[in-house]
């Protein structure tokens, strides 16, 4: 447990860590299908943002962290423009199970 958190908080927080790992998951080994578009996870094991199949990564950064086996400091704007019209419906698609 974090110190000074309360068993709530950290209960939280553990739920939250176990639901964005289960995603990861689900969209690693499925992936989903977006306006009959089927997308999988970025092949970067710790992005959990999805890309179109057949590509390896959501944008350049993210590809370069991969290939040298480090954190991505930062995604493309651009990248970062598309995770977020992509989210809401990588989560409808995952609460639904439509994948």
């Amino acid at each position: 447990m974090i110190e000074g958190t309360s068993v709530n908080e950290e209960a939280a927080r553990v739920v939250r860590e176990d639901a964005a790992r289960n995603q990861r998951m689900l969209l690693k080994l499925y992936g989903v299908v977006l306006d009959g578009e089927r997308y999988r996870a970025c092949r970067k094991p710790d992005c959990g943002r999805v890309v179109p199949a057949g590509t390896e990564h959501c944008c350049g950064p993210c590809g370069d962290a991969a290939k040298h086996a480090h954190e991505i400091d930062e995604h493309s704007s651009a990248c970062d423009e598309r995770w977020q019209e992509r989210r809401p419906l990588v989560n409808q698609a995952l609460s639904d199970g439509s994948w």
